[in-house]
């Protein structure tokens, strides 16, 4: 009798341990805004990028441009989200600085995070390497938010970071 009782424990141990270890070694689902924001960001900010070096060197017709944007950006915004990140010239910003002030700019992380207080709000910090015309290099940091709704993105905003540093880069300082 002790004999079956012990296997029937030694059965009911590993029928646990293995239930233990399949809910352990699962992860956590995948924040879908997590990666929306990563995808906006590899595209602000890893310049130059050819296809729109050519398109801000050739702006006589709109059209291309204007294309280049919705196909790029609007699929991750509300409708309302995408009339202010191009309204306000957040858009292709950093591609305009490195298109006039001929510096490259290619992001290494990005780390992003759902704010614990705002649930709909997600803080990010891109790292990215920073090359002057000149050749030198340094690594930079560019901290910011956006902004959800159930249909995307209301509102995207880079947060004030090295303030000298960006006037360098968008004022060819």
């Amino acid at each position: 009798m002790f004999q079956k009782s012990f296997k029937n424990y030694i059965a009911l141990l590993i029928i646990v341990s293995c239930v233990w270890m399949v809910g352990c070694s699962q992860t956590e689902p995948e924040d879908k805004n997590i990666d929306i924001v990563k995808t906006v960001l590899e595209h602000e900010l890893n310049v130059p990028n050819d296809e729109v070096k050519a398109i801000l060197d050739n702006l006589d017709d709109f059209d291309d441009y204007n294309r280049y944007i919705a196909d790029t950006f609007k699929p991750y915004f509300t409708d309302s989200g995408y009339e202010k990140f191009i309204n306000t010239s957040t858009a292709l910003m950093f591609h305009w600085a490195a298109d006039k002030n001929d510096f490259q700019l290619t992001t290494t992380k990005i780390d992003v995070k759902q704010n614990e207080v705002t649930p709909t709000n997600y803080n990010f910090t891109v790292y990215a390497d920073y090359v002057k015309k000149d050749g030198d290099s340094m690594q930079i940091e560019i901290p910011g938010t956006a902004i959800f709704r159930e249909d995307g993105i209301e509102q995207f905003t880079y947060k004030k970071g090295d303030r000298d540093l960006m006037i360098e880069m968008f004022e060819n300082k």
